[in-house]
């Protein structure tokens, strides 16, 4: 009789350990997704952010492309944009806690972020949030 309730304690208590397990395994999923989530819209926003620069900022001629009418500061925002590099760009922390990296490449892996619509080959987007990384990218 010891010996049975013996052995069902350890089976239960085997199967309680088992299914903590699991449970442990489906929490980190779902926090993955959520962190999947922020990560993909972050990576959008990167590669978003890349065309703005080649399309708008620098243009066919390499000159910021000005709506009739035009955007007085255009012209200084499109410089700040311009001289943020790969690895350190100041506007990329979101309040969620995500980031992003964006890379502009003419066809040599480098960032250029004079890079126009005649030159540019790829823009990468790579969004980071918690250990879940996105990546986007817009290939001419």
């Amino acid at each position: 009789m010891l010996l049975t309730v013996i052995v069902l304690s350890a089976v239960f208590l085997s199967v309680t350990a088992l299914a903590g397990f699991l449970m442990t395994y489906q929490l980190r999923q779902v926090t993955n997704v959520i962190d999947g989530s922020k990560a993909i819209f972050a990576a959008d926003a990167a590669l978003e952010r890349g065309l703005f620069v080649v399309y708008r900022c620098n243009g066919l001629s390499g000159t910021p492309v000005v709506p009739a009418g035009g955007w007085d500061d255009l012209t200084n925002f499109c410089n700040a944009l311009r001289s943020e590099s790969a690895d350190d760009p100041s506007l990329a922390q979101f309040l969620n806690g995500a980031t992003y990296k964006l890379l502009i490449d003419p066809g040599d892996g480098d960032h250029d972020g004079f890079a126009g619509i005649d030159t540019v080959n790829v823009i990468k987007g790579g969004g980071r949030a918690g250990r879940v990384a996105r990546a986007l990218g817009a290939f001419f």
